[in-house]
């Protein structure tokens, strides 16, 4: 239960704090692709991309999409249609048609 409720509130404050950014904040690359409605965010756009990532007990952590590298300051964060998400990649399956899209922000 302790996992559960770390899990959710690491995400919750991920979602605050992309969406508290504002101005700050910029996209320095972005990739997205449309869901199948069956996989995780994370295996599909594995299927779609090179990435390189750690798995860890809060779930992947996104290091590189497709050549693409974080930094110190700039991350990888996906989002579902334009929205965060409070729940990691690997354990979130989108709905048919939505859009998944990860973006390298920086300058938060």
């Amino acid at each position: 239960m302790r996992a559960f409720f770390l899990k959710t509130l690491v995400w919750a404050l991920t979602a605050v704090l992309i969406q508290s950014c504002g101005n700050k904040s910029e996209v320095l690359q972005r990739f997205s692709l449309i869901a199948d409605g069956e996989k995780s965010a994370f295996a599909q756009t594995l299927a779609t991309y090179p990435v390189v990532y750690d798995s860890t007990s809060m779930g992947v952590f996104v290091k590189s999409v497709n050549g693409f590298s974080s930094t110190k300051t700039a991350y990888w964060l996906y989002f579902i249609n334009s929205k965060p998400v409070p729940k990691a990649a690997n354990e979130f399956v989108p709905a048919v048609g939505d859009t998944i899209e990860w973006r390298l922000i920086s300058g938060y």
